[in-house]
């Protein structure tokens, strides 16, 4: 199963019988019985995050009691996101993103905010950044992009049918973050870029579909699995800055 670091709130893969784990990203001892668990099931193929930025969470739950107790949550809102950057509401972690529209206060407004536990979607001009995400969505669609989101994906793990199903304009990013999909791992049309920085795009099926005018980055490493590892039509093309392509089908790799 996978647990929370009670230190750093990483996301800690542990076999039942264990009583002790220690946290490979800030070296906390953990005790299994005394952690809260993310997932009863480890996802097959999951591959934790390759960095982890430890959340502090005691002042964010302390702002998260704060946000429930005000009466003017409109007003506090903006506050405590540009000082701590996430919300902590009952020991789980929401990714925030910042969303430039404003309300009609003309303070900025809540952007759109994750935990994994259901399917994700954004849309009109958001700017949406998730971050340590954990989420499990056997046979659906985990992400939707619409219109002119912007969607940066950082150290997370997702598992679903579909990872990203994207279209429109603006770019999709992936930035050390595993998508692990029985269909599709990312699905974009439009005028959309997607960039895949580290981490990987695993799929029983296609690991990158792309179509519209859609050009797809990989770097630093980042690698496309797939039967194939990518799919293009109409003017997407691929933009090989140090990516791996791997097709499982013959098992050959190598960019395009």
């Amino acid at each position: 199963m996978i647990v929370e670091c009670e230190n750093c709130g990483a996301p800690l893969h542990v076999e039942v019988s264990d009583r002790m784990v220690a946290c490979r990203y800030c070296q906390y001892a953990n005790k299994v019985a005394g952690t809260r668990t993310l997932m009863a099931q480890t996802p097959c193929n999951w591959q934790p995050p390759p960095t982890w930025t430890p959340v502090q969470a005691q002042v964010a739950r302390d702002a998260a009691k704060t946000v429930k107790s005000a009466v003017g949550i409109a007003l506090l809102a903006p506050v405590i996101l540009s000082a701590i950057g996430m919300l902590v509401a009952g020991g789980v972690v929401f990714a925030v993103a910042s969303n430039s529209s404003s309300g009609s206060s003309g303070l900025p407004s809540l952007g759109p905010s994750w935990d994994g536990s259901a399917p994700f979607s954004c849309g009109g001009n958001d700017s949406v950044t998730l971050e340590n995400v954990v989420a499990s969505l056997p046979a659906q669609v985990a992400i939707t992009v619409r219109e002119n989101c912007e969607l940066t994906i950082i150290n997370s793990t997702i598992v679903a049918g579909v990872g990203i199903e994207a279209g429109g304009n603006r770019d999709v990013a992936l930035s050390g973050t595993t998508i692990q999909a029985s269909e599709v791992g990312v699905r974009l049309d439009g005028n959309k870029h997607l960039v895949v920085a580290g981490g990987v795009v695993r799929s029983s099926g296609t690991a990158v579909e792309a179509g519209g005018n859609v050009p797809v980055t990989v770097q630093g490493g980042a690698t496309l699995t797939g039967s194939p590892p990518l799919v293009t039509r109409a003017n997407a093309h691929l933009i090989d800055q140090g990516g791996i392509l791997l097709d499982e089908r013959t098992g050959l790799t190598g960019g395009k």
